[in-house]
């Protein structure tokens, strides 16, 4: 009867390894998941900062070919 108690214990002990084993991979892979995701939401935030900046650069831009428009319209009745 001791006999197959301690089989008992060792495959117990056995299956515990294996699940303890199991549950680490499994927060590996979350780990890496998680890790994977931040950065992509980094690279996202980034990308609305530059994207932002962009767009105000362009309104800028388009205030200056309006200037610019202006002042060679205000020019054309004294051009040749």
């Amino acid at each position: 009867m001791v006999i197959t108690r301690i089989k008992d214990v060792t495959g117990v002990a056995k299956v515990c390894e294996c699940i303890d084993k199991d549950i680490e991979e499994k927060n590996n892979r979350i780990n890496r998941r998680t890790w994977e995701s931040k950065r992509l939401e980094d690279r996202m935030d980034n990308m609305c900062k530059r994207i932002a900046f962009l767009e105000e650069a362009n309104i800028k831009k388009e205030g200056c070919i309006n200037y610019l428009e202006g002042i060679v319209e205000s020019m054309s009745n004294k051009l040749c």
